[in-house]
């Protein structure tokens, strides 16, 4: 379950940043920012996904 739980956002972060890097140039800004937020969200999934974690008595 909690490698479920990593990889998901993982990879929207994986995925997102590759698409940010390599097409960079011909976005526009709208889709880079729409990028770069589905990091952060990513990056808040996991925050708290491993609070939840290794918060005792979570579970």
């Amino acid at each position: 379950m909690a490698s479920h739980e990593f990889r998901s956002p993982l990879s929207q972060i994986q995925l997102s940043a590759s698409l940010v890097e390599r097409y960079y140039q011909r976005l526009d800004q709208d889709k880079i920012l729409s990028h770069l937020q589905k990091i952060r969200m990513a990056v808040n999934d996991m925050t708290d996904t491993l609070n939840d974690f290794l918060s005792p008595g979570a579970y």
